[in-house]
């Protein structure tokens, strides 16, 4: 559900005040990358960024030369992930030296500490060197997206420049914690108020600096937290039942919240960039200093209520957050039989989504994949990057009827009417959902007339998800770089999972640079691959083991890039089948013929030997 970004009194104010395409596009990218309900591979961890790389390989550089830990395995995989990552810096923004000095340092680096006959002393005083070259030249990152943002904001630019520039400044939000809903409420209310954004305003609201917030929760499981201010300086408590000893505003919160059993209202102070954001802020703190009280009763069980009160300590200003979880009204499983090979990873995963602290979760994500057989973080990133590509293709097609559901008036009614005959020829269903995914890119190759002029009216994201895609299935040699490109991305997030888990549990480390967005990606990444195996184990009868599903695929995805570059003309490929089963055929037999999808009608679905024949 990638919707972030497409809030209809948002891009009505940006309309209004005349934003340019690459100011509202900035904003669009920025708010889907930070929200925990985009794709999988439209998230910030997933897309990847020098502002979060670069911290990220300098505290495994670091950890590495102290301890020698990561392994040196998982610090080549990051060194050359995060060199990967400047270089597509350099491919948009040019050869600026700071960069092309830290492409050297991380290629050599990953070179260095790949030769096993080095000794360990010798390879901690490399690594200890190297991330002193990476800590020294991270202002100078953050000053060049200072000056690319000043370039884009002002200036016409390329899409791809903004992606880039989008992806850093993402990264940036995402690390300090800056709420989506937060962001665009605030971005709102200033188009209002002065009518337009200049750039230093537009900087202050991305990345407003830290405020103090008074943060109050209902703890479940006891009335009384005792010496609870000589483990924290700020916080106070009284038993829920007489909250009035906090002041009038905690009492009339205390009385909204719903309460069985013993319970008590404990408040701390915190410092955050918004609202949402100190709630979370809050949540940690309170739920880490439960561990102290957990570890005095090992009978009991204390919770954190859904509920919280936050105000501001400056202004006084203050609201009542309720985070309950979504419901549904009807749970049913992503598939009714699940190989027994499976459910370990199954229950590792549901545990992981429970988890509240970020990285624990993020631990627990790579534990999930490991329980369920999947080790080889290259094949894993190569079936992911199939599965993007697919999704990506079909969700262009929802983010035009989000597009349009931004649109005013009689816009809004001829872009109603052009998105009708869009569907028609689709078939999509009463809920937009495309039905054929093959006449879906029938309409992109090339755009259609319907389409274009569709694309003409809809907000950039909309358009411009749409515009790429068309020119990558019209260049095979494109697609086959975006395929590789995303495989990259995702195997150095699989890296940065991977460090995470071996460090929680050799240093009980549990707080790191980027570990909200990197907790969230670990969710994200579980449930994209079980999405995949989920939709194998559905159309097929063969019981392979994951990882030979996950094995099966990701030489699949190196098939389909091969064949990619050898063509020459549109790219003859059936996205619907991308991740879809196949059955090899016995000796004499042809290669990659399909598994009928049972209870489906039969379609002729290319296979990666028909794409190198055409």
């Amino acid at each position: 559900m990638a919707f972030s970004g497409f809030d209809r009194q948002l891009i009505g104010e940006l309309r209004r005040t005349g934003a340019t395409w690459q100011q509202t596009y900035l904003v669009q990218r920025i708010l889907r990358a930070i929200s925990k309900t985009s794709l999988f591979s439209q998230y910030v961890s997933s897309a990847g960024g020098m502002s979060a790389d670069l911290p990220r390989v300098l505290s495994a550089l670091t950890s590495f030369a102290d301890g020698g830990q990561p392994s040196r395995a998982l610090v080549r995989g990051l060194c050359d992930g995060a060199a990967a990552t400047v270089q597509r810096v350099i491919t948009q923004w040019g050869h600026h030296q700071v960069l092309m000095d830290l492409v050297v340092a991380l290629r050599d680096t990953a070179l260095s500490i790949a030769d096993q006959q080095r000794p360990l002393d010798q390879q901690k005083v490399l690594t200890r060197a190297a991330a002193a070259t990476v800590a020294a030249r991270l202002p100078e990152v953050r000053s060049l997206v200072d000056a690319a943002l000043a370039g884009a904001w002002k200036r016409a630019v390329s899409a791809a420049y903004v992606d880039t520039l989008a992806d850093e400044l993402a990264c940036l939000a995402a690390t300090a914690d800056r709420d989506p809903v937060e962001l665009t409420d605030d971005l709102t209310r200033a188009l209002r108020v002065h009518d337009g954004l200049d750039i230093d305003m537009f900087r202050r609201l991305l990345l407003p600096g830290l405020s103090a917030y008074r943060v109050a929760v209902v703890v479940h499981g006891t009335t009384e937290l005792s010496a609870l201010e000589a483990l924290h300086p700020t916080a106070v408590s009284a038993p829920v039942r007489q909250p009035e000893r906090l002041g009038p505003r905690l009492a009339r919160f205390a009385r909204r919240v719903a309460v069985r059993g013993p319970a008590c209202l404990v408040a701390c102070e915190v410092q955050a960039v918004d609202t949402r954001s100190a709630a979370r802020a809050a949540r940690r703190e309170l739920s880490e200093l439960l561990d102290q009280y957990m570890a005095g009763h090992r009978l009991i069980e204390l919770t954190l209520g859904d509920d919280a009160f936050v105000s501001r300590v400056d202004s006084g200003t203050a609201r009542h957050l309720q985070t309950h979880p979504p419901t549904v009204q009807r749970a049913v499983p992503l598939v009714s039989q699940w190989p027994p090979a499976l459910r370990n990873g199954l229950r590792m995963a549901h545990v992981a989504r429970t988890t509240e602290a970020p990285l624990p979760a993020a631990a627990l994500a790579w534990a999930a994949l490991e329980a369920s057989g999947l080790t080889k973080r290259e094949d894993i990133a190569a079936a992911l990057s199939l599965q993007a590509m697919r999704q990506q293709v079909v969700e262009a097609h929802r983010q035009l009827r989000r597009g349009v559901a931004t649109l005013p008036g009689e816009a809004r009614e001829h872009a109603d009417d052009l998105l009708r005959r869009i569907d028609q020829h689709t078939g999509s269903d009463e809920f937009g959902r495309v039905r054929d995914v093959t006449k879906w890119v029938e309409l992109l190759l090339p755009v259609q007339t319907s389409l274009a002029e569709l694309l003409e009216q809809v907000p950039p994201l909309a358009a411009q998800q749409v515009l790429d895609w068309s020119a990558r299935l019209a260049d095979p040699a494109e697609c086959a770089r975006w395929l590789e490109d995303r495989r990259q991305r995702v195997e150095t997030l699989l890296h940065a999972l991977n460090t995470t888990r071996n460090m929680a549990l050799h240093t009980g480390q549990f707080r790191a640079f980027g570990d909200l967005a990197l907790g969230v990606s670990g969710s994200l990444v579980v449930d994209f691959t079980l999405e995949i195996l989920g939709n194998w184990y559905r159309n097929s009868t063969d019981a392979l083991p994951p990882a030979r599903v996950i094995s099966q695929l990701a030489v699949r995805q190196r098939d389909v890039v091969a064949a990619l570059r050898a063509r020459t003309g549109p790219v003859d490929l059936d996205i619907g089948w991308l991740t879809s089963p196949v059955r090899r055929e016995p000796p004499g037999g042809r290669a990659g013929h399909q598994v009928e999808p049972r209870g489906t009608a039969k379609r002729d679905l290319a296979t990666a030997t028909d794409l190198r024949r055409g």
